[in-house]
């Protein structure tokens, strides 16, 4: 009267057979991440008068290369804005009246080197240092949150680059060298 019908199940691998699959992979290996480490290692800190006569010589070197950049940024904005207006008017011809170069020869090579020996930016700066490109390193601490500069005095201990907080915020370092903002900056 009360049978229930056979209820069958669903054909599942046994876990013997489980096992003997997964024996023969093996799990890869955890890489080492520098925020996983219980340590810290504290920047090295300049001192008051060093940090603004050294950033003193930084804005006068790198002056050239910040002024290159500037040129080109108003330089695409006002082609920006003719292009804007050609396409308002229906012209289809272009100016080439302005096809002047940027820098003479041996200036243009100065600034293209001065870019060559520069790493702006936390991901440069870190492929730098993990290719051993680097010989000098510069951090700001106003990174918010700190986490993502954490790991560069571990990695330049590493590498052997000495690396040095400075205390400029990352607007002004950015903008020795003609960037938004940089929170490190890494020298060839």
């Amino acid at each position: 009267q009360g049978s229930s019908p056979a209820v069958k199940k669903k054909n599942s691998p046994s876990k013997s057979a489980q096992r003997a699959r997964t024996q023969g992979k093996k799990k890869p290996l955890p890489a080492f991440k520098a925020t996983d480490t219980e340590y810290v290692v504290p920047f090295q800190r300049l001192q008051g008068g060093d940090v603004s006569g050294a950033f003193a010589k930084l804005v006068e070197a790198y002056a050239p290369m910040r002024d290159s950049v500037m040129r080109q940024r108003s330089r695409r904005r006002i082609e920006r804005v003719k292009a804007a207006k050609r396409r308002r008017e229906g012209s289809v011809e272009e100016d080439n009246d302005e096809d002047s170069s940027e820098e003479g020869g041996e200036a243009g090579a100065d600034v293209a080197r001065m870019r060559q020996s520069v790493c702006l930016g936390l991901n440069q700066v870190t492929r730098g240092l993990e290719k051993g490109e680097l010989s000098l390193v510069l951090v700001c601490n106003d990174a918010s949150p700190a986490l993502l500069t954490q790991h560069l005095p571990m990695q330049a201990a590493a590498a052997k680059v000495p690396l040095c907080a400075i205390g400029v915020t990352s607007q002004r370092l950015g903008g020795v060298f003609g960037a938004a903002s940089a929170l490190a900056v890494g020298f060839r």
